[in-house]
Protein backbone atom coordinates (compact mmCIF):
# COMPACT_ATOMS: atom_id res chain seq x y z
CA UNK A 1 0.00 0.00 0.00
CA UNK A 2 2.82 2.37 0.67
CA UNK A 3 4.18 2.36 -2.90
CA UNK A 4 0.66 3.08 -4.18
CA UNK A 5 0.24 5.95 -1.77
CA UNK A 6 3.55 7.38 -2.92
CA UNK A 7 2.41 7.19 -6.54
CA UNK A 8 -0.86 8.92 -5.65
CA UNK A 9 0.99 11.68 -3.86
CA UNK A 10 3.24 12.09 -6.90
CA UNK A 11 0.27 12.26 -9.27
CA UNK A 12 -1.48 14.77 -7.00
CA UNK A 13 1.60 16.96 -6.90
CA UNK A 14 1.82 16.81 -10.68
CA UNK A 15 -1.83 17.83 -10.98
CA UNK A 16 -1.26 20.68 -8.56
CA UNK A 17 1.68 21.87 -10.66
CA UNK A 18 -0.48 21.70 -13.79
CA UNK A 19 -3.25 23.66 -12.10
CA UNK A 20 -0.72 26.28 -10.99
CA UNK A 21 0.60 26.56 -14.53
CA UNK A 22 -2.93 26.88 -15.89
CA UNK A 23 -3.68 29.61 -13.37
CA UNK A 24 -0.53 31.45 -14.35
CA UNK A 25 -1.35 31.13 -18.05
CA UNK A 26 -4.94 32.23 -17.52
CA UNK A 27 -3.78 35.24 -15.48
CA UNK A 28 -1.33 36.27 -18.18
CA UNK A 29 -4.07 35.84 -20.81
CA UNK A 30 -6.36 38.09 -18.77
CA UNK A 31 -3.60 40.69 -18.50
CA UNK A 32 -3.03 40.60 -22.25
CA UNK A 33 -6.78 40.91 -22.88
CA UNK A 34 -7.03 43.95 -20.58
CA UNK A 35 -4.05 45.51 -22.37
CA UNK A 36 -5.75 44.91 -25.74
CA UNK A 37 -9.00 46.44 -24.47
CA UNK A 38 -7.13 49.43 -23.09
CA UNK A 39 -5.32 49.88 -26.42
CA UNK A 40 -8.61 49.55 -28.29
CA UNK A 41 -10.28 52.23 -26.16
CA UNK A 42 -7.25 54.47 -26.64
CA UNK A 43 -7.50 53.99 -30.41
CA UNK A 44 -11.20 54.79 -30.33
CA UNK A 45 -10.53 58.01 -28.41
CA UNK A 46 -7.87 59.00 -30.93
CA UNK A 47 -10.21 58.19 -33.81
CA UNK A 48 -13.01 60.29 -32.29
CA UNK A 49 -10.62 63.15 -31.63
CA UNK A 50 -9.34 62.99 -35.22
CA UNK A 51 -12.92 62.95 -36.51
CA UNK A 52 -13.79 66.08 -34.52
CA UNK A 53 -10.63 67.77 -35.70
CA UNK A 54 -11.44 66.93 -39.34
CA UNK A 55 -14.98 68.26 -38.92
CA UNK A 56 -13.68 71.52 -37.47
CA UNK A 57 -11.13 71.88 -40.26
CA UNK A 58 -13.74 71.15 -42.91
CA UNK A 59 -16.11 73.69 -41.38
CA UNK A 60 -13.33 76.26 -41.22
CA UNK A 61 -12.51 75.65 -44.88
CA UNK A 62 -16.18 76.04 -45.74
CA UNK A 63 -16.35 79.39 -43.96
CA UNK A 64 -13.15 80.50 -45.65
CA UNK A 65 -14.54 79.61 -49.07
CA UNK A 66 -17.69 81.58 -48.28
CA UNK A 67 -15.62 84.58 -47.21
CA UNK A 68 -13.50 84.29 -50.35
CA UNK A 69 -16.59 84.22 -52.53
CA UNK A 70 -17.89 87.40 -50.94
CA UNK A 71 -14.51 89.12 -51.32
CA UNK A 72 -14.24 88.05 -54.94
CA UNK A 73 -17.68 89.48 -55.64
CA UNK A 74 -16.64 92.84 -54.21
CA UNK A 75 -13.35 92.82 -56.10
CA UNK A 76 -15.11 91.89 -59.32
CA UNK A 77 -17.35 94.93 -58.96
CA UNK A 78 -14.28 97.10 -58.34
CA UNK A 79 -12.60 95.72 -61.46
CA UNK A 80 -15.68 96.44 -63.56
CA UNK A 81 -15.72 100.02 -62.27
CA UNK A 82 -12.02 100.44 -63.02
CA UNK A 83 -12.41 99.15 -66.58
CA UNK A 84 -15.43 101.39 -67.17
CA UNK A 85 -13.46 104.41 -65.95
CA UNK A 86 -10.46 103.55 -68.14
CA UNK A 87 -12.35 102.78 -71.29
CA UNK A 88 -14.70 105.73 -70.97
CA UNK A 89 -12.39 108.53 -72.28
CA UNK A 90 -10.94 106.42 -75.15
CA UNK A 91 -13.62 107.15 -77.82
CA UNK A 92 -13.07 110.90 -77.33
CA UNK A 93 -9.37 110.65 -78.28
CA UNK A 94 -8.63 112.05 -81.75
CA UNK A 95 -4.90 111.30 -82.05
CA UNK A 96 -2.71 108.35 -81.25
CA UNK A 97 -0.52 110.45 -78.97
CA UNK A 98 -3.38 111.05 -76.56
CA UNK A 99 -3.82 107.35 -75.73
CA UNK A 100 -0.66 106.89 -73.66
CA UNK A 101 -1.47 110.04 -71.71
CA UNK A 102 -4.89 108.68 -70.85
CA UNK A 103 -3.46 105.43 -69.60
CA UNK A 104 -0.91 107.09 -67.32
CA UNK A 105 -3.27 108.09 -64.49
CA UNK A 106 -4.45 104.49 -64.16
CA UNK A 107 -0.96 103.07 -63.68
CA UNK A 108 -0.83 103.47 -59.87
CA UNK A 109 -3.77 101.07 -59.65
CA UNK A 110 -1.40 98.29 -60.62
CA UNK A 111 0.29 98.61 -57.25
CA UNK A 112 -2.90 97.31 -55.68
CA UNK A 113 -2.68 93.99 -57.59
CA UNK A 114 -6.01 94.66 -59.29
CA UNK A 115 -5.08 95.00 -62.96
CA UNK A 116 -2.26 96.55 -64.97
CA UNK A 117 -3.61 96.98 -68.52
CA UNK A 118 -7.04 97.35 -70.07
CA UNK A 119 -6.46 94.54 -72.58
CA UNK A 120 -8.20 91.15 -72.25
CA UNK A 121 -5.08 88.94 -71.61
CA UNK A 122 -3.87 90.97 -68.61
CA UNK A 123 -7.43 90.83 -67.27
CA UNK A 124 -7.25 87.04 -67.11
CA UNK A 125 -3.87 87.26 -65.41
CA UNK A 126 -5.15 89.78 -62.87
CA UNK A 127 -8.08 87.45 -62.12
CA UNK A 128 -5.63 84.69 -61.24
CA UNK A 129 -3.66 87.08 -59.05
CA UNK A 130 -6.87 88.14 -57.33
CA UNK A 131 -7.80 84.52 -56.62
CA UNK A 132 -4.35 83.84 -55.17
CA UNK A 133 -4.42 87.06 -53.15
CA UNK A 134 -7.84 86.24 -51.70
CA UNK A 135 -6.80 82.67 -50.97
CA UNK A 136 -3.75 83.85 -49.02
CA UNK A 137 -5.84 86.36 -47.11
CA UNK A 138 -8.30 83.63 -46.22
CA UNK A 139 -5.51 81.37 -45.01
CA UNK A 140 -4.10 84.16 -42.85
CA UNK A 141 -7.54 84.79 -41.40
CA UNK A 142 -8.10 81.10 -40.74
CA UNK A 143 -4.70 80.50 -39.18
CA UNK A 144 -4.70 83.58 -36.98
CA UNK A 145 -5.13 82.88 -33.30
CA UNK A 146 -7.84 85.51 -32.95
CA UNK A 147 -10.18 83.84 -35.44
CA UNK A 148 -13.63 83.35 -33.91
CA UNK A 149 -15.51 80.42 -35.42
CA UNK A 150 -18.83 81.61 -33.99
CA UNK A 151 -18.30 84.98 -35.66
CA UNK A 152 -17.72 83.26 -39.00
CA UNK A 153 -20.91 81.22 -38.62
CA UNK A 154 -22.82 84.37 -37.68
CA UNK A 155 -21.38 86.10 -40.77
CA UNK A 156 -22.73 83.25 -42.88
CA UNK A 157 -26.15 83.81 -41.31
CA UNK A 158 -25.93 87.52 -42.12
CA UNK A 159 -24.90 86.83 -45.73
CA UNK A 160 -27.82 84.42 -46.22
CA UNK A 161 -30.19 86.95 -44.64
CA UNK A 162 -29.16 89.55 -47.22
CA UNK A 163 -30.01 87.06 -49.97
CA UNK A 164 -33.35 86.19 -48.35
CA UNK A 165 -34.34 89.86 -48.01
CA UNK A 166 -33.46 90.29 -51.69
CA UNK A 167 -35.73 87.35 -52.55
CA UNK A 168 -38.63 88.86 -50.57
CA UNK A 169 -38.16 92.19 -52.36
CA UNK A 170 -38.22 90.33 -55.67
CA UNK A 171 -41.53 88.69 -54.70
CA UNK A 172 -43.02 92.05 -53.73
CA UNK A 173 -41.95 93.70 -56.97
CA UNK A 174 -43.21 90.77 -59.04
CA UNK A 175 -46.73 90.59 -57.60
CA UNK A 176 -47.53 94.17 -56.63
CA UNK A 177 -49.36 94.49 -59.94
CA UNK A 178 -51.62 91.48 -60.70
CA UNK A 179 -51.37 89.94 -64.19
CA UNK A 180 -53.71 91.30 -66.84
CA UNK A 181 -55.54 87.99 -67.36
CA UNK A 182 -56.69 87.81 -63.69
CA UNK A 183 -60.25 88.98 -63.16
CA UNK A 184 -59.78 89.75 -59.44
CA UNK A 185 -56.76 91.16 -57.62
CA UNK A 186 -57.74 89.97 -54.13
CA UNK A 187 -55.55 86.80 -54.03
CA UNK A 188 -52.53 88.81 -55.14
CA UNK A 189 -53.19 91.54 -52.60
CA UNK A 190 -53.47 88.97 -49.81
CA UNK A 191 -50.27 87.25 -50.90
CA UNK A 192 -48.29 90.50 -51.24
CA UNK A 193 -49.56 91.56 -47.81
CA UNK A 194 -47.93 88.54 -46.18
CA UNK A 195 -44.71 89.04 -48.17
CA UNK A 196 -44.51 92.69 -47.11
CA UNK A 197 -44.91 91.71 -43.45
CA UNK A 198 -42.13 89.15 -43.81
CA UNK A 199 -39.93 91.70 -45.57
CA UNK A 200 -40.40 94.31 -42.85
CA UNK A 201 -39.56 91.86 -40.07
CA UNK A 202 -36.51 90.37 -41.79
CA UNK A 203 -35.06 93.74 -42.81
CA UNK A 204 -35.13 94.68 -39.12
CA UNK A 205 -33.47 91.37 -38.21
CA UNK A 206 -30.80 91.79 -40.89
CA UNK A 207 -29.96 95.35 -39.81
CA UNK A 208 -29.82 94.40 -36.13
CA UNK A 209 -27.59 91.41 -36.84
CA UNK A 210 -25.29 93.50 -39.02
CA UNK A 211 -24.91 96.15 -36.30
CA UNK A 212 -24.11 93.46 -33.74
CA UNK A 213 -21.47 91.77 -35.91
CA UNK A 214 -19.86 95.04 -36.99
CA UNK A 215 -19.53 96.32 -33.42
CA UNK A 216 -15.99 96.99 -32.23
CA UNK A 217 -16.32 94.75 -29.17
CA UNK A 218 -18.44 91.80 -30.28
CA UNK A 219 -19.35 89.61 -27.33
CA UNK A 220 -20.22 86.54 -29.41
CA UNK A 221 -23.95 86.89 -28.72
CA UNK A 222 -26.61 86.37 -31.41
CA UNK A 223 -29.23 84.28 -29.60
CA UNK A 224 -31.12 87.31 -28.30
CA UNK A 225 -31.45 88.67 -31.86
CA UNK A 226 -32.86 85.34 -33.06
CA UNK A 227 -35.33 85.39 -30.17
CA UNK A 228 -36.42 88.88 -31.23
CA UNK A 229 -37.00 87.58 -34.76
CA UNK A 230 -38.87 84.41 -33.85
CA UNK A 231 -40.61 85.78 -30.76
CA UNK A 232 -40.70 84.14 -27.36
CA UNK A 233 -44.03 85.28 -25.97
CA UNK A 234 -45.80 86.48 -29.13
CA UNK A 235 -46.96 84.54 -32.18
CA UNK A 236 -46.32 87.20 -34.84
CA UNK A 237 -43.54 85.20 -36.51
CA UNK A 238 -45.50 81.94 -36.64
CA UNK A 239 -48.68 83.73 -37.72
CA UNK A 240 -46.89 85.35 -40.65
CA UNK A 241 -45.33 82.12 -41.88
CA UNK A 242 -48.45 80.02 -41.32
CA UNK A 243 -50.54 82.66 -43.10
CA UNK A 244 -48.08 82.73 -45.98
CA UNK A 245 -48.12 78.93 -46.24
CA UNK A 246 -51.92 78.83 -46.17
CA UNK A 247 -52.13 81.42 -48.94
CA UNK A 248 -49.36 79.75 -50.93
CA UNK A 249 -51.37 76.70 -52.03
CA UNK A 250 -54.19 78.68 -53.65
CA UNK A 251 -51.70 81.17 -55.04
CA UNK A 252 -49.69 78.36 -56.68
CA UNK A 253 -52.83 77.14 -58.45
CA UNK A 254 -53.35 80.64 -59.84
CA UNK A 255 -49.77 80.95 -61.04
CA UNK A 256 -49.43 77.51 -62.62
CA UNK A 257 -52.87 77.44 -64.24
CA UNK A 258 -52.27 80.46 -66.44
CA UNK A 259 -53.53 80.24 -70.04
CA UNK A 260 -50.81 79.17 -72.47
CA UNK A 261 -50.62 81.98 -74.99
CA UNK A 262 -47.96 80.37 -77.19
CA UNK A 263 -49.42 76.87 -77.25
CA UNK A 264 -47.66 73.63 -76.43
CA UNK A 265 -46.91 72.29 -79.87
CA UNK A 266 -43.13 72.63 -79.72
CA UNK A 267 -40.86 70.78 -77.34
CA UNK A 268 -38.56 73.78 -76.95
CA UNK A 269 -41.47 75.89 -75.74
CA UNK A 270 -42.51 73.20 -73.27
CA UNK A 271 -38.95 72.90 -71.94
CA UNK A 272 -38.67 76.67 -71.55
CA UNK A 273 -42.01 76.76 -69.73
CA UNK A 274 -40.92 73.99 -67.37
CA UNK A 275 -37.67 75.80 -66.54
CA UNK A 276 -39.56 79.01 -65.80
CA UNK A 277 -42.03 77.13 -63.61
CA UNK A 278 -39.20 75.53 -61.61
CA UNK A 279 -37.60 78.95 -61.02
CA UNK A 280 -40.95 80.40 -60.01
CA UNK A 281 -41.68 77.51 -57.64
CA UNK A 282 -38.27 77.93 -56.00
CA UNK A 283 -38.95 81.64 -55.56
CA UNK A 284 -42.41 81.12 -54.04
CA UNK A 285 -41.18 78.39 -51.66
CA UNK A 286 -38.23 80.51 -50.44
CA UNK A 287 -39.96 81.56 -47.15
CA UNK A 288 -40.70 77.94 -46.21
CA UNK A 289 -37.18 76.88 -47.18
CA UNK A 290 -35.80 79.74 -45.09
CA UNK A 291 -37.01 78.06 -41.90
CA UNK A 292 -34.92 75.01 -42.84
CA UNK A 293 -31.98 77.35 -43.40
CA UNK A 294 -32.40 78.96 -39.97
CA UNK A 295 -32.34 75.53 -38.35
CA UNK A 296 -29.11 74.69 -40.16
CA UNK A 297 -27.46 77.96 -39.06
CA UNK A 298 -28.57 77.43 -35.45
CA UNK A 299 -27.13 73.92 -35.44
CA UNK A 300 -23.84 75.27 -36.76
CA UNK A 301 -23.82 77.90 -34.00
CA UNK A 302 -24.54 75.26 -31.36
CA UNK A 303 -21.45 73.32 -32.48
CA UNK A 304 -19.37 76.28 -31.31
CA UNK A 305 -21.48 77.10 -28.24
CA UNK A 306 -20.72 75.61 -24.86
CA UNK A 307 -23.39 74.62 -22.36
CA UNK A 308 -22.40 77.53 -20.11
CA UNK A 309 -22.55 80.07 -22.96
CA UNK A 310 -25.35 82.67 -22.62
CA UNK A 311 -26.49 81.86 -26.18
CA UNK A 312 -27.00 78.15 -25.54
CA UNK A 313 -30.49 78.28 -24.01
CA UNK A 314 -31.60 81.02 -26.43
CA UNK A 315 -30.47 79.02 -29.46
CA UNK A 316 -32.11 75.83 -28.21
CA UNK A 317 -35.37 77.70 -27.58
CA UNK A 318 -35.25 79.25 -31.05
CA UNK A 319 -34.61 75.83 -32.57
CA UNK A 320 -37.66 74.34 -30.83
CA UNK A 321 -39.87 77.23 -31.94
CA UNK A 322 -38.67 76.96 -35.55
CA UNK A 323 -39.26 73.22 -35.64
CA UNK A 324 -42.80 73.75 -34.37
CA UNK A 325 -43.52 76.36 -37.06
CA UNK A 326 -41.96 74.18 -39.74
CA UNK A 327 -43.99 71.11 -38.79
CA UNK A 328 -47.21 73.16 -38.89
CA UNK A 329 -46.26 74.55 -42.31
CA UNK A 330 -45.69 71.01 -43.58
CA UNK A 331 -49.10 69.94 -42.25
CA UNK A 332 -50.78 72.83 -44.07
CA UNK A 333 -49.05 71.98 -47.35
CA UNK A 334 -49.87 68.27 -47.02
CA UNK A 335 -53.55 69.06 -46.35
CA UNK A 336 -53.64 71.31 -49.42
CA UNK A 337 -52.10 68.57 -51.55
CA UNK A 338 -54.66 66.02 -50.31
CA UNK A 339 -57.47 68.50 -50.98
CA UNK A 340 -56.22 69.02 -54.53
CA UNK A 341 -56.04 65.25 -55.07
CA UNK A 342 -59.58 64.71 -53.74
CA UNK A 343 -60.89 67.58 -55.85
CA UNK A 344 -59.19 66.15 -58.94
CA UNK A 345 -60.66 62.70 -58.26
CA UNK A 346 -64.11 64.23 -57.86
CA UNK A 347 -63.82 66.10 -61.13
CA UNK A 348 -62.73 62.93 -62.93
CA UNK A 349 -65.69 60.95 -61.55
CA UNK A 350 -68.09 63.71 -62.60
CA UNK A 351 -66.69 63.74 -66.14
CA UNK A 352 -67.01 59.94 -66.35
CA UNK A 353 -70.64 60.15 -65.17
CA UNK A 354 -71.45 62.83 -67.74
CA UNK A 355 -69.88 60.74 -70.52
CA UNK A 356 -71.94 57.72 -69.45
CA UNK A 357 -75.14 59.74 -69.47
CA UNK A 358 -74.31 61.14 -72.88
CA UNK A 359 -73.97 57.64 -74.31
Amino acid sequence: MKPQEAELVTEISKLQCMVTELKTGFTSALLELSQIQHGDSHLREELEENRRSCQKKAFRLETLVEALREELGVLRCQIVQLYSKRRGPEPDGKSSTSKPRESLPAEPVGDQSVCECPGPPPASLSRGKLLLHCFLQGLKAGLSEGTDARHQVAMQLLHSEWEYVSTLKQLCDKYKTPPAHQMTAEPYQTYVGFVEELLQRHVLFRNTLQERLSAEHWKSLVGDILVQLIGQNDTAFSDMYLGYTTTLASFLSLEFNRPDEQGRSHRAQRAQTEREEIKLLSLLLAPVARIHSYLSHIQNLLQWTGKDHPDCSLLLGSERALRSVLSRCHVILEEDVRWEEDEGAGQRSESITEEGLAH
